[in-house]
């Protein structure tokens, strides 16, 4: 990653991307960009990662028995995917609002917050029951959990949507 800073440049009129003026429409798109584009993306690497852990314990065996039967194991599946899907109908309420006129910021920082932070927990947990696999670049484990930490920034850190869902919720616009 680089940063590319331009101060004091001046951009011919033909060359702008949108008419003076129009940056809250720009900023409109971008805002339903980050529940359409980040936390679908982060749901799709939580389940893959939960796929191949799954997998991983029905193709491994620990003393004469797959590791898929071991209880302990079988609940942090469970745990796993109860994270999915509550981050997925968080991902789809927000997403139906936009679509109905009736967004908040609030309820999409929820959603991508939530979304990104359960990709992170997942894809570590996945990483974990996969054992000394789950470090190794040839199985896709720790690719999951890079893509999921870097989720995390994009579009706003989770520490930028959580000011925003406060600052909704104190101003008493949100849930109150």
């Amino acid at each position: 990653m680089a940063e590319l800073v331009f101060q004091d440049c001046r951009v011919p009129a033909e060359n702008l991307l949108l008419p003076a003026g129009r940056m809250k429409d720009l900023l409109q798109v971008l805002d339903a960009d980050r529940i359409t584009g980040n936390p679908p993306i982060c749901l799709g690497l939580a389940q893959a990662a939960l796929g191949h852990a799954v997998q991983h314990l029905k193709d491994r065996s620990q003393f004469g028995r797959p590791l898929a039967e071991n209880q302990g194991l079988q609940w942090k599946l469970a745990d796993m995917a109860m994270d999915i899907e509550a981050a997925r109908a968080l991902v789809y309420g927000a997403a139906q609002a936009i679509d109905q006129g009736r967004q908040s910021v609030a309820q999409v920082s929820i959603a991508k917050t939530y979304a990104n932070e359960m990709a992170v927990r997942v894809t570590n947990q996945a990483m974990q029951l996969a054992g000394a696999y789950g470090l190794s670049e040839e199985y896709p484990f720790e690719r999951y959990f890079r893509d999921a930490r870097g989720m995390s920034i994009g579009y706003g850190t989770t520490e930028i949507h959580r000011n925003s869902i406060a600052r909704e919720l104190l101003k008493g616009s949100y849930l109150v």
